[in-house]
C-alpha cells in the first residue's frame, strides 16, 4: 500500500493536469468512474483509486527542473569556472517559478 500523503499529493497532480489539458472538465480522466463524493465509502472503491494514481504518477513523472546554481550559470550569470555556491542556489526552481522563467525541466 502506497503513502497516503503521496497517494493525495500525486492525486492532486493528476485532477490539476488532467483539467487543465481538458478546458475544466473530468471527461475522460483515468479514475472519473470511481471519483466522485461517494469515493471512499468503502475500501475496493478507496483502492482502486489508489492504484490508477499510482499507476499514472508512474507514468507522468513530475518534472525535476535546474538548480538555480546551474541556471544562473547556463544564462552568463555566474562565470563558468565557479564551483562554490550558496546553500539556497543548490536547490531545483520550483516548477511554477520556472514557468514563468520559461525554464524547460532537465531531460531525466
Amino acid at each position: 500500500m502506497a503513502e497516503f500523503t503521496e497517494v493525495m499529493r500525486q492525486w492532486g497532480r493528476l485532477c490539476n493536469q488532467h483539467w487543465e489539458e481538458s478546458n475544466n472538465l473530468c471527461d475522460n480522466c483515468v479514475i472519473s468512474d470511481i471519483c466522485d463524493t461517494y469515493a471512499w465509502e468503502n475500501a475496493e472503491n478507496a483502492e482502486a483509486i489508489e492504484n490508477a494514481v499510482v499507476a499514472w504518477a508512474k507514468e507522468h513523472p513530475e518534472p525535476v527542473y535546474p538548480t538555480w546554481f546551474e541556471w544562473l550559470k547556463s544564462v552568463g550569470a555566474l562565470p563558468m569556472e565557479q564551483t562554490m555556491c550558496h546553500r539556497g542556489l543548490e536547490q531545483p526552481i520550483p516548477a511554477d517559478i520556472a514557468k514563468k522563467l520559461g525554464i524547460e525541466p532537465k531531460e531525466g
